[in-house]
């Protein structure tokens, strides 16, 4: 790509001579590759974070309600109908958050490149599309745990201690 440029430059400019500098060139890719690098290992560290908070939120809301799943075991729903439930309630909760973070998380990104970079940054339609399904891959991984464990309980104990 460098030679690409300088070749540009000398059609352009008659008389001159551009030539690559390959270590700055190289020294610019190992910059660029190294922060291209870092950004991914903290998209996967923020995805990790964001999945052990959830499964302690949803922990903590599966606790709250164990009889009203003992409950509907107890009248004759199965253990995976109960499941199959609370599943799609974390699949709401999690495409919601999918949609707003696809809407808020190039806003932000656009406003902190502009302040770091003095720049505008591009909006990728990609970002748009698979936020949602993040956000669904986030709350199923930070909640089936939680809900398999009070599934999985006696519900005659659950009820009767209640």
């Amino acid at each position: 790509y460098p030679g690409a440029v300088a070749k540009q430059i000398q059609e352009l400019i008659p008389g001159s001579a551009a030539r690559v500098v390959r270590r700055i060139s190289e020294t610019q890719g190992m910059v660029f590759s190294r922060t291209k690098g870092l950004i991914g290992l903290l998209a996967a560290l923020t995805f990790i974070v964001c999945s052990l908070s959830v499964t302690g939120i949803l922990t903590a809301a599966v606790l709250e309600r164990r009889p009203e799943m003992a409950l509907l075991q107890a009248i004759g729903a199965r253990r995976a109908d109960v499941l199959w439930l609370f599943l799609a309630e974390m699949a709401i909760l999690g495409i919601a958050g999918g949609v707003l973070a696809a809407i808020t998380g190039p806003l932000l990104g656009q406003w902190l490149v502009s302040i770091v970079f003095g720049s505008t940054a591009e909006l990728h339609l990609a970002v748009l599309l698979i936020a949602p399904f993040l956000g669904l891959a986030l709350a199923w991984a930070g909640g089936l745990w939680p809900v398999w464990q009070a599934v999985n309980q006696d519900a005659a104990l659950v009820l009767h201690g209640n």
